[in-house]
């Protein structure tokens, strides 16, 4: 048994020195943290995994709606399994299945994991062997899913791929939805966090990387947080949150920038949250009391969550921290994907919608310059390629733009299509994870090619984490925003001037 434990586990041992135990051939590597605990993780072919690390304390019964606690390990402690996922419906799971059946896929390719409101937990991938001073660049991923679906252990997310490549991979969890975005007006005048639960829980996690992660052998004076979708829009307003300060020093954002378009604040979250115990018949303390599936229910009738303005996590919006030059600015590589909302079309899609939608959204002054950036798109393209450039593409750029004053910034355009005769999806949002992570399902037609371009970018990614340049002498050269160019990745990646005439032509409020 001791020798199965030897060539299965490892143990990272919070309270002791740092010792070598030899076992045979293998060593045991334990070392010590700041948190406590003993970590038995998963050994992995050229790598550990550790699951399920707990880093804060359940956020359940008059936890629920404040900010995270610390907590203390003591002894040892299981990380060999995945946690509950955060509250939350099929979602994630349904966008899985709606790839999938793109591609002819087979039904029920993942399912929803066990859900609880204990879920507060990351999970981390390193190296073998584990080496305490090895001081590796850290990448902490926030996964997508519209503030309400997803978790940090998804299938696209397992981090195996960037700890072959010596990065220590950090996944986490937070709250979603109403867990994780709601406030009620007894919270206004007491000296609790009044709303940002699901930021705070990022912060927490990003604080328990700093005190622990250098025992995984990573170096929290290198940490990179990245993420797609809402994912992405988080690690942009993080930039706007006084408490994140000092937690990271590089960003990555795919398919985000739409942080700058959210306007919600506290006094509409206090409207909410009073019209959420109206609705119960009770107050704060009768809501904390009810069941996360009563919540759930009470609240499902409520049109989407981003982070509130207004309070002491997040002043100010990151639009208004933008204009005050109050938004703190570090290395970032920022990008969309061609075809962001060409699945959430329907098949058919007339020449009168995209009028529609050029007389409400876009000026009048140059529409031949818009004319030609469509010029041999379907409607449903069309559609596609105006709704992507309103909602991220144009966000985006203007996010990098007011970033590259102070510290460099590079964009990216993702291209790529899978080969398939049934695709109508184009390079849809959320193509790029699985190239990212090389996560490449055995149901998604995967080429050489594909396999290709996976590894170009999990090299620039690596890159950029390392150095905060996605540079090296073995890839075509990336360039900075200043040129006014981006890197589109296609059947190669290739420079390319950014095509501005959409964004260029967007009204404003």
């Amino acid at each position: 048994m001791m020798l199965l434990q030897c060539l299965k586990r490892i143990a990272v041992i919070a309270v002791l020195p740092s010792v070598l135990l030899g076992c045979g051939d293998e060593e045991l590597n334990s070392v010590s943290t700041a948190s406590g605990g003993t970590y038995v993780g998963v050994e992995e072919a050229q790598t550990w995994s550790f699951r399920g690390i707990p880093f804060a304390k359940p956020p359940v019964g008059d936890r629920r709606w404040r900010a995270p606690e610390p907590i203390s390990i003591q002894g040892e402690y299981d990380a060999t399994a995945f946690s509950s996922a955060c509250i939350q419906n099929d979602g994630n799971a349904n966008w899985y299945q709606s790839v999938a059946d793109n591609f002819n896929g087979p039904e029920k390719v993942i399912t929803t994991p066990p859900i609880s409101e204990d879920c507060l937990y990351l999970n981390i991938w390193t190296p073998k062997p584990i080496k305490r001073d090895a001081s590796l660049p850290v990448m902490v991923w926030i996964h997508g899913g519209s503030n309400v679906n997803g978790w940090g252990f998804e299938p696209n997310y397992l981090g195996s791929e960037f700890a072959k490549r010596r990065v220590v991979l950090v996944s986490i969890n937070y709250r979603l939805g109403i867990f994780g975005y709601f406030s009620h007006p007894e919270m206004k005048d007491s000296q609790v966090v009044q709303n940002n639960f699901a930021l705070l829980d990022q912060i927490a996690a990003l604080s328990w990387v700093q005190s622990n992660i250098e025992a995984f052998g990573g170096n929290a004076s290198n940490v990179t947080i990245f993420g797609e979708s809402a994912g992405a829009a988080n690690v942009g307003t993080l930039l706007a949150v006084p408490q994140s300060e000092g937690l990271f020093a590089k960003l990555i954002s795919q398919s985000g920038g739409f942080q700058l378009l959210d306007r919600a604040t506290l006094a509409d979250a206090y409207e909410q949250g009073q019209a959420l115990a109206s609705k119960a018949n009770t107050d704060l303390n009768g809501l904390r009391a009810l069941t996360h599936s009563q919540i759930s229910e009470l609240a499902e009738d409520i049109d989407g969550y981003s982070p509130v303005a207004g309070g002491p996590t997040l002043p100010l919006t990151v639009a208004e921290a933008l204009a005050a030059n109050t938004l703190r600015s570090v290395p970032l590589m920022i990008g969309t994907n061609l075809d962001e909302w060409l699945m959430y079309l329907p098949d058919t899609v007339s020449e009168q919608a995209v009028a529609n939608f050029r007389a409400e959204y876009l000026s009048t002054a140059q529409t031949q310059s818009v004319d030609e950036a469509l010029a041999g798109l379907t409607a449903r393209q069309q559609l596609d390629r105006l709704t992507t450039a309103q909602q991220m593409l144009c966000p985006s750029l203007s996010f990098a733009e007011a970033n590259q004053d102070t510290a460099p910034s590079y964009v990216y355009r993702f291209d790529t299509t899978r080969a398939h005769p049934s695709n109508q999806i184009g390079a849809y949002h959320g193509a790029e994870i699985a190239y990212v992570f090389n996560t490449h399902d055995d149901w998604l037609p995967t080429s050489m090619v594909d396999l290709a371009i996976s590894d170009a970018m999990i090299r620039y990614w690596v890159n950029f984490a390392r150095t905060g340049n996605p540079n090296d002498s073995s890839l075509p050269s990336w360039p900075l925003l200043s040129s006014g160019q981006q890197l589109i990745f296609g059947d190669t990646p290739q420079r390319a001037v950014i095509q501005r005439a959409i964004c260029d032509n967007l009204l404003t409020e």
